[in-house]
């Protein structure tokens, strides 16, 4: 109730169909309503900047409530409010009393980037809910291991469908660790189920490779590490790495422009203009506006899904793989230790506040008493990943704390270590709203690991009390 009011306080207080339109239209990962309300479908195959579910999800909206985007609102308060509700009654799964479990579901609620990211028309919100939703399910296994993990798999699914930084192989992963976790409660039923849910990613992964060689569901990837290394200023070209570049002299002139700042990763045009790169092939049109058009129509926006942009993010992806083999600790400088020092760097960023993001900060400062709720914010993810530490610690040292944890949380510890590794090592200026995408599982597993670590200790301060008290001092 206290996130749905606080929702609806901050909803009063803008046009939240102006702005969906508008995030609609210029979002880089958005195909843009024109091209959407005129070919949905055929827009969705030839998307290849994105994994499909969020395009999808635009293109749901423009057809039910075009106008109000109610759709859209709806299916984000959904998500908000269903994460919170999982949380809780996951954490109540693994042990921890209902009113710390309760707690930590109010602690959710009133974090401003929890209700500022859910006004917001992009895929956060619905990543932190997939997230959770993984986890819940482990917490379910352990009663209903077939639903359990029949959930689990498909939110996982859905991580991948949603979000280009689950990549089909943590799918892959997660349902091998649902197989371990559930094995002497296999059954066809469940096996059908999770092969069910592998089936389905690698189809999506095949059409990906298929239609446009690529072995995740985002053409990025290789723009995407050499922007955050060149933001970072930690971005190295080493001389074996130019001597790599020079068999391609496209990808050399490419980087050198790069450089110079003559020339940045997200400009097609400006790449297959270089002379050295006029050997490029560019895929021919398929009729679909989504692929053929360089802009997106009746705008001077540029349509990133262009079918340019994918031959030239082909060039940048094999410069930054020889870029990164050559030199692969400015990644580890990006995360922790750029030229900006410390408190710049790709984990203090990741670790900040979440809704400190140009998008989303109106709508965060509109909530009551927004001082109080920067200063949450600010302390929420330093603490709680202190507190997740500290349970590794004692997971390590205690046979005890060991007997009192469950599966649910080694799987959300795993989910969080991939995220911040992923979020940190290669990407970098966005880097809080990227933890914004996993708040819940962080609440969940640094509750979880916190109980445990005080029962733990409150058990043996009683018997090192009880150990010390001798018949006679108990005859007194």
């Amino acid at each position: 109730m206290i996130a749905v009011g606080l929702w609806v306080w901050s909803l009063r207080r803008f046009d939240f169909a102006s702005d969906a339109q508008g995030n609609i239209d210029d979002l880089w990962q958005s195909l843009g309503s024109g091209i959407l309300a005129a070919d949905p479908v055929g827009s969705i195959t030839v998307l290849h900047i994105q994994p499909p579910l969020l395009n999808t999800l635009f293109a749901i909206d423009l057809a039910v409530t075009p106008s109000s985007h109610a759709f859209l609102a709806a299916l984000n308060a959904m998500a908000m409010v269903s994460s919170i509700a999982l949380l809780v009654d996951a954490l109540r799964r693994v042990g921890v009393v209902d009113v710390v479990a309760l707690g930590a579901g109010v602690l959710y609620a009133v974090l401003p980037g929890t209700v500022a990211y859910s006004l917001w028309v992009y895929n956060v919100t619905l990543t932190g809910l997939f997230a959770m939703t993984a986890v819940w399910g482990v917490a379910v296994v352990r009663t209903r291991p077939a639903l359990g993990a029949s959930v689990s798999g498909v939110a996982v699914l859905g991580l991948v469908s949603t979000r280009s930084t689950f990549a089909f192989p943590i799918l892959v992963l997660w349902i091998a660790a649902l197989v371990w976790l559930t094995w002497r409660h296999r059954n066809g039923r469940l096996l059908g189920a999770l092969a069910a849910v592998l089936v389905i990613g690698f189809a999506i992964q095949l059409h990906y490779l298929v239609n446009f060689g690529l072995v995740t569901m985002s053409s990025w990837g290789g723009q995407n590490v050499l922007n955050a290394t060149k933001t970072a200023g930690v971005l190295s070209v080493s001389p074996s790495a130019q001597q790599a570049l020079r068999a391609d002299p496209c990808a050399s002139t490419a980087v050198q422009a790069l450089l110079d700042e003559r020339l940045n990763v997200w400009d097609p045009g400006g790449l297959l203009a270089l002379e050295e790169c006029s050997g490029v092939q560019v895929a021919p049109e398929r009729g679909a506006i989504a692929w053929d058009s360089q802009f997106k129509p009746g705008t001077e926006q540029s349509n990133f899904n262009w079918r340019a942009g994918l031959a030239a993010s082909g060039v940048w992806t094999e410069a930054a793989i020889q870029i990164v083999r050559a030199d692969p600790t400015q990644l580890v400088r990006m995360a922790v230790a750029p030229p900006g020092g410390v408190l710049e760097s790709g984990v203090a960023r990741y670790l900040s506040r979440s809704e400190n993001y140009r998008w989303v900060l109106p709508t965060a400062e509109s909530l009551p008493a927004p001082g109080l709720g920067a200063g949450l914010s600010t302390v929420f993810a330093p603490v709680a990943w202190l507190l997740v530490l500290i349970g590794w610690i004692f997971a390590i040292v205690s046979r005890e704390w060991r007997k009192r944890s469950r599966p649910a949380f080694w799987f959300a510890s795993g989910l969080l270590v991939f995220h911040i590794s992923a979020s940190t090592l290669l990407e970098y200026a966005e880097a809080m709203r990227f933890r914004a995408e996993v708040e819940p599982v962080l609440l969940f597993a640094a509750t979880a690991a916190t109980w445990w670590t005080i029962r733990v200790m409150r058990t043996r301060f009683r018997s090192r009390t009880s150990a010390g008290i001798s018949p006679s001092n108990e005859q007194h």
